[in-house]
């Protein structure tokens, strides 16, 4: 046999056959759809956890507006045995336990919250009020502190820390703390009622009354409103019995 028949014989001796060939890509084909099925899947399954998480965390905020506490907790524990990084499940379920009195049980369950998101502000103010119900201040206060750090721009966790300020008797920390909320947002009631509430300690009585109307101008058929409309109102009547 010449060279050149030699070369073409060992040239067909490594072609893939034209049958090989298809049962190749049907295979890979076939892995292909399996592939995209399993994927399919498990988004499916992800799809149906996130919606079953959002109904027990409804379900749980509906118990609790409702006072139903014990039953919140129930739901909500269940929610996180379905998706155990559910911040706004270990929320609820904090505040849940706190309104039980359980502020062991309430710290733990915000700790979890700020485990899975540690910028969450709302998580530190609440666990900071457990620990200042159980007289740990120093624990009150630094979780008052980290609120301010991880949300620097927003008035309730100045609110917050004047008011636990307010509570402890530190009036100028607490001047401070709901000046600097009523500059971010004018519009906040709470922080004129507290102010309120401070300059009556202050003996600026004057000032006071402003806080105060305007807390209720600005939240008049809301609780914030009504707090500051009897705390007015007694103003009132004990400056007109000393008449």
């Amino acid at each position: 046999m010449t060279e050149s028949g030699d070369a073409t014989m060992s040239g067909r001796e490594h072609e893939v056959p034209v049958a090989l060939k298809r049962r190749l890509a049907f295979g890979c084909a076939a892995v292909a759809l399996l592939a995209a099925i399993a994927c399919g899947l498990a988004v499916s399954h992800l799809a149906r956890r996130a919606r079953a998480a959002d109904e027990g965390v409804q379900a749980g905020r509906q118990h609790l507006q409702s006072g139903a506490h014990d039953q919140a907790i129930r739901v909500l524990k269940r929610t996180i045995g379905i998706k155990p990084d559910c911040v706004e499940a270990y929320v609820l379920m904090g505040e849940a336990h706190s309104r039980n009195g359980e502020h062991d049980a309430a710290i733990q369950a915000f700790a979890k919250a700020i485990e899975h998101r540690p910028g969450d502000a709302e998580a530190y103010v609440k666990r900071g009020w457990c620990h200042f119900q159980k007289e740990d201040f120093d624990a009150a206060l630094r979780d008052f502190d980290r609120a301010v750090a991880v949300d620097p721009k927003h008035p309730r966790v100045y609110i917050a820390r004047g008011d636990f300020f307010l509570r402890r008797d530190e009036a100028e920390r607490a001047m401070a703390d709901l000046g600097a909320a009523i500059r971010i947002d004018t519009g906040c009631a709470d922080a004129y009622r507290l102010r309120g509430l401070l300059r009556l300690r202050m003996k600026q009585v004057d000032l006071a009354k402003k806080d105060l109307a305007e807390a209720i101008r600005l939240n008049p058929d809301g609780s914030i409103g009504k707090r500051a409309r009897e705390c007015l109102q007694e103003l009132e009547t004990g400056a007109k019995g000393k008449e």
